[in-house]
């Protein structure tokens, strides 16, 4: 038998695949993760819990058998700790409370975290192994887009409870980092590429690592309500999304889809076109050489088809940029490499989360001498960005 501490199972917890259940430890109710149990334990079965994990299926008599031997090391229950941590750096916008949702749910910590004027603030209770796991993984398991600049631990007398919860920003006097906008995920472009997704080219399509952040926070701290998304109410099924752990859009703010989202329009002399018939007219629109104006998330740019010299012209002539060169939205990197060369740093640029528009060199015999954004001779530069093509190119 495995060492650790016997518990009782009361139920499975809802919302977790059967991988999270909720067990009686000596009269205290604790998560516990059961995800690594051969076989779904039920209600009444007997397991031994290490650092928050279920680790074996024992019966009655092994775990009377353990708990004498936890009460002859003079340990009436399993002890408890309970500690906070204030956690400071680009930590709002990036999934990072989900990730402490998650996390202290797997290790059967209660507690709760909040978004703070200066950060995150989370305070856990639970055995003092798994509490001294979960601050490491804080900083050692952050999320990809988040960057962890200072944590500051303090104890606390314990509470006793159960259950992990994310709690209401709290508000007051301070200053944090606010997340970059970043760039549509994978999984949102595979999504937005399926016909049989709800989201199926949808433009304004994102999720927890994906999406825009600073360029719609109105306030801090990071919340819905503190977004222009706030006047957008979340459907039934963004909701559910919204409230699920297990799921990719699991709090995240700027949840939405065709039902409840914003909408796509295309405005001009004798157009008023919506959704898909605006993306057509608009493709119409660029092959015919006309500069359109698209509204993304910061403002407007304006817009015409690269490989029609006319158009180009003219749309320096509006800006009045004779010697700037234009950026270059490509299609994916196989379409900017044909353009323009580049070094492995630079691909890792244009494929990252964020995909900023990149200078890069035009060889001498390129197909970027085909694309008529070309500034006068003297500047060999093209502007690139990298990323999904607009829904309006």
């Amino acid at each position: 038998m495995c060492l650790g501490i016997p518990g009782r199972v009361v139920a499975l917890a809802d919302g977790y695949a059967g991988q999270v259940a909720l067990v009686d430890v000596e009269g205290a109710q604790r998560q516990v993760n059961v995800g690594m149990l051969e076989a779904q334990p039920a209600p009444g079965d007997w397991v031994l819990i290490h650092m928050g994990f279920a680790v074996e299926a024992i019966d009655e008599a092994a775990a009377r058998t353990a708990l004498s031997g936890l009460q002859l090391m003079g340990s009436g229950r399993a002890a408890r700790v309970r500690r906070r941590y204030d956690v400071f750096g680009l930590v709002q916008g990036v999934g990072f409370r989900p990730f402490v949702y998650v996390t202290a749910s797997e290790l059967g910590l209660a507690g709760s975290v909040c978004n703070t004027p200066s950060g995150v603030v989370v305070e856990v209770e639970g055995d003092p192994d798994a509490v001294d796991v979960f601050g490491r993984r804080l900083v050692d398991d952050a999320p990809p887009l988040a960057e962890v600049e200072g944590l500051h631990e303090t104890d606390l007398p314990t509470r006793g409870g159960t259950g992990f919860s994310i709690e209401d920003s709290s508000g007051g006097a301070g200053r944090t980092l606010a997340s970059p906008d970043v760039a549509v995920c994978e999984d949102c472009l595979a999504e937005l590429a399926d016909p049989l997704d709800r989201r199926y080219r949808h433009p304004f399509i994102s999720c927890t690592n994906c999406g825009p952040r600073f360029t719609i926070i109105t306030s801090l701290p990071y919340d819905r309500a503190a977004t222009t998304m706030a006047g957008f109410e979340m459907c039934a099924a963004c909701r559910a999304e919204y409230d699920d752990p297990g799921d990719r859009r699991f709090h995240a703010q700027p949840v939405a889809c065709p039902d409840c989202g914003p909408t796509l329009a295309l405005d001009g002399p004798g157009i008023h076109d919506t959704g898909d018939a605006a993306v057509r007219r608009t493709r119409e629109l660029l092959a015919d050489g006309q500069v359109v104006a698209v509204k993304g998330l910061g403002g407007y740019h304006l817009a015409c088809d690269a490989r029609n010299e006319d158009a180009v012209a003219e749309l320096r002539r509006r800006k009045q940029r004779g010697a700037k060169p234009f950026a270059v939205m490509a299609r994916d990197l196989a379409v900017a490499e044909g353009l323009v060369s580049m070094t492995e740093a630079e691909r890792g640029l244009l494929t990252g989360p964020r995909k900023p528009v990149v200078l890069l060199p035009r060889p001498e015999l390129s197909g970027a001498h085909s694309v008529g954004t070309d500034p006068p001779p003297d500047n060999s530069e093209g502007g690139r960005r990298g990323g999904r093509r607009a829904g309006v190119t």
